[in-house]
């Protein structure tokens, strides 16, 4: 989300417009933050959901998620899946593709950029995701 809008913002060549830009981009940022202090999990779970956030553009690996809350990665999968009623791995590609539709809708970028960039191994997959 920081590339986007950094990258948003080298494109301006006048002054003019950037402000309506730079608010869309604090409202974005803000919604973001909102909707993270919103759920009232547990610390572990928290803290899962912001790696998870601040690691949207990378893969993601339960054992990364187990070591940063010191817990064994079936318990933290058993844990996430109480708090949340859905798999790590099920929410990690819902907030991918949440992600992909801001990209979408906000950005130029095409559909293999964005599938790319949120690291989908193939077009098909992210198809097949996106569209379930």
């Amino acid at each position: 989300m920081n590339d986007h809008y950094i990258q948003g913002v080298e494109d301006f060549k006048q002054v003019l417009g950037m402000e309506s830009y730079l608010n869309e981009v604090l409202y974005a940022f803000t919604d973001r933050v909102d909707e993270i202090k919103q759920q009232k999990y547990t610390p572990p779970i928290n803290k899962c959901q912001s790696y998870i956030f601040k690691h949207l553009y990378e893969e993601i690996k339960l054992g990364q998620m187990a070591k940063l809350v010191n817990m064994h990665q079936n318990y933290l999968s058993a844990l996430f899946k109480k708090e949340l009623g859905m798999a790590i791995t099920e929410y990690i590609l819902n907030q991918k593709v949440e992600e992909a539709k801001r990209l979408l809708t906000q950005t130029e970028y095409q559909i293999s950029e964005i599938y790319t960039l949120l690291n989908f191994h193939d077009q098909s997959h992210f198809t097949k995701v996106f569209k379930k």
